[in-house]
């Protein structure tokens, strides 16, 4: 008989990604660790992306839970399927993951180690390090970087790097979902939480997770120094500014900001 209760939930979020499904839930059927659900929260998708999925509800202990309407903003509906998922989940550890990214078979048990551990007993998130994976030809480690320039929000891996407890993600979600700043999706913003408000933003130094550069996907969107990768760079800034607002703390005018300013008015002087 399957057990109604799991340690892990993994909530494993779809919108339009058929053709990676069999990658991303065949890693987890690979997992050496077994103790766990799969959440698999679909977003309306209109491909063939819940009838790959459907096809491992008897290998894996997998539920399909599907959207009911979308809006025109992607990071909204992220948020949206995240939710769905998480009321059907059961599990003590919440582990993220994007349908187009798969995880080594060991990511797991390693955070379920993590958060077994008695010196991590209070520790409530952990981000684990990717490998930047183009196709299995181009694998790449994720290097991370130190901020020169401004310490308003730390450099974080992706979503599909971030595990929680179930407590800690019932009391940061319903703080950082709110619908402003469209352009800021759910890592970003649990990233700058643990950051500024609760200060345990913390990194597991072990590449766990395959983070899929999708050359259709958003973020081709958003080329390095292009008009709307400035754009959104000051989103985070106002979504910072916003947060720090909310929590009565003064936001800090770094060189950082000055800059990403200064240049979006440039920018948006010789666009018009």
């Amino acid at each position: 008989m399957i057990k109604k209760n799991f340690l892990v939930s993994v909530l494993l979020i779809n919108y339009n990604k058929g053709k990676f499904i069999k990658r991303c839930i065949d890693s987890l059927l690979n997992q050496n660790f077994k103790d766990f659900e799969v959440i698999f929260s679909d977003d309306l998708s209109n491909d063939r992306s819940i009838e790959i999925a459907k096809k491992y509800i008897k290998k894996l202990n997998l539920k399909i839970v599907k959207g009911t309407n979308r809006t025109k903003y992607g990071s909204y509906n992220q948020m949206n399927s995240i939710l769905r998922a998480f009321k059907k989940s059961s599990g003590e550890i919440i582990i993220f993951l994007d349908s187009d990214d798969f995880f080594h078979y060991k990511k797991i048990s390693n955070i379920v180690k993590f958060f077994s551990s008695f010196r991590n007993k209070n520790k409530r998130i952990i981000f684990d390090l990717p490998y930047i994976y183009y196709s299995k030809d181009k694998i790449k480690n994720f290097l991370l970087k130190k901020k020169i320039l401004t310490k308003v929000w730390p450099h974080f891996p992706p979503q599909s790097c971030i595990s929680m407890k179930r407590d800690f993600f019932e009391k940061i979600f319903p703080q950082i979902s709110f619908n402003k700043f469209s352009n800021i999706w759910f890592d970003f913003r649990v990233a700058f939480y643990c950051h500024l408000i609760s200060k345990n933003f913390k990194i597991l130094e072990k590449n766990l997770t395959y983070y899929f550069i999708d050359p259709s996907g958003v973020s081709s969107k958003f080329g390095y120094l292009t008009f709307n990768w400035w754009s959104r760079r000051m989103e985070a800034f106002n979504f910072c500014r916003y947060f720090y607002k909310k929590n009565l703390l003064k936001f800090p005018l770094t060189l950082d900001y000055i800059i990403t300013k200064i240049i979006l008015k440039f920018l948006l002087f010789f666009k018009k």
